[in-house]
């Protein structure tokens, strides 16, 4: 994808990148700064546990992030958009509600949205429902839960229990406008 295809696209748009299981990713443009656009998958690409295990889990540890950044990320994208997505110092907050530990930062590829990034890029239940439930970032009321977007598109901040197989996985990415 070429420069001028972001430029034509302004937030709220959505954009072709990648392909998945034969079918183009689709990609909503959610934030930019400078030649940095951040995108979200439209759809649910995936359904993956959070952790393959039910163990303590915080997102630096998780599968789910390691299947994101390493068999997604090289079999999704061709050579020149992974060259063009960048590598994010992730920031994992606390659970606000239960104030449940994120863990450490993390440096991700592709990664999910936590709980204030939802609330900030989509605000309302509309915007957020698929018709199918999907994890979030951030942990639950413990680290054997991840926070959820329902089917509806209501927040459950108490979290989904992370060995769950049928978890939605919608990831986010920030892509650059040139090389």
């Amino acid at each position: 994808m070429d420069k001028s295809v972001f430029e034509r696209h302004p937030e709220g748009d959505v954009i072709p990148y990648g392909v998945w299981e034969g079918r183009p990713l689709l990609w909503r443009v959610l934030d930019r700064e400078g030649d940095k656009r951040l995108l979200l998958a439209e759809e649910i690409v995936a359904r993956q546990p959070y952790n393959k295990t039910y163990d303590n889990t915080y997102w630096q540890t998780s599968t789910l992030r390691r299947w994101l950044n390493q068999a997604f990320f090289q079999k999704a994208f061709t050579l020149q958009e992974r060259s063009r997505i960048l590598n994010t110092r992730m920031k994992n907050p606390p659970n606000p509600r239960y104030l449940t530990s994120g863990g450490g930062d993390t440096v991700d590829k592709l990664f999910l949205l936590e709980l204030e990034q939802l609330e900030q890029y989509l605000p309302t239940d509309a915007d957020r429902a698929l018709g199918h439930w999907w994890w979030v970032r951030s942990p639950g009321l413990n680290i054997l839960s991840a926070a959820s977007v329902y089917e509806d598109g209501s927040v459950y901040d108490t979290g989904i229990n992370i060995h769950y197989a049928d978890g939605g996985v919608r990831p986010a990415m920030w892509v650059l406008l040139r090389n």
